[in-house]
């Protein structure tokens, strides 16, 4: 730091007054810079740009947002994800928290890099908790879904499996009149679909409902 602006007043002919970095502060503490004397200036907004356009990085919230709504719609891979994003209108993207070009004054959805780098580091299961949590409060919310039967079943997903590991099984539990899912969880490839039965309805409030199971199901402890 002490060389910087003489270097770069050698290189370019002006001398350098500032100086700015960004430290990631969800995997550094920045600690080199603070002893090299930078003064802490606070949290960024979380933007990028590429190509005259803004990309989101920093906004857990839009890209969640956005990505559950896709998902809830039918959509499958990161592509399918981003492509949602890119039909939505005007009016949703804004609904949905996105950044506003300064160039064209529109709202711009995050792109599908964007989307992929961020849903990987996400906590899916508490993710998939909080959907599924709002999903039930939604199907059951009118008089005339008060009636829980709720059923459990496993299910093997196909060409889930990857080199070396089995394919993924998960327990689910689905409201009978609604038709949602309520809550899932991946069985372990040790094990089997009983011990997955207590993870599986910790979260939910059975109180007052039928709850229904295959034949394996049937074991004290479930009981």
């Amino acid at each position: 730091m002490r060389r910087l602006s003489a270097d770069w007043e050698a290189v370019y002919g002006h001398p350098i007054l500032i100086a700015e970095t960004f430290v990631d502060t969800s995997r550094f503490r920045g600690t080199c810079y603070k002893a090299a004397g930078f003064i802490p200036l606070g949290e960024t907004r979380g933007f990028r740009r590429n190509g005259g356009k803004y990309y989101l990085h920093g906004q857990p919230k839009t890209i969640l947002a956005i990505s559950v709504c896709a998902v809830l719609s039918g959509a499958k891979t990161y592509i399918a994800i981003a492509e949602w994003a890119a039909r939505c209108s005007q009016s949703m993207l804004a609904k949905l928290w996105c950044p506003k070009s300064n160039e064209t004054g529109k709202w711009v959805p995050p792109s599908e890099p964007t989307i992929r780098r961020f849903m990987g580091e996400a906590d899916a299961e508490s993710v998939d908790i909080t959907v599924d949590a709002w999903l039930e409060r939604e199907a059951t919310r009118s008089k005339r879904n008060k009636k829980r039967t709720i059923a459990i079943d496993g299910k093997t997903l196909k060409a889930s499996a990857r080199k070396g590991k089995k394919q993924v099984h998960l327990l689910s539990a689905f409201l009978h009149h609604q038709q949602v899912v309520i809550a899932r969880v991946q069985v372990d490839v040790k094990s089997n679909e009983i011990p997955a039965v207590k993870s599986l309805l910790k979260p939910l409030d059975i109180e007052g409902a039928v709850v229904t199971a295959d034949a394996m199901h049937t074991q004290k402890d479930t009981a």
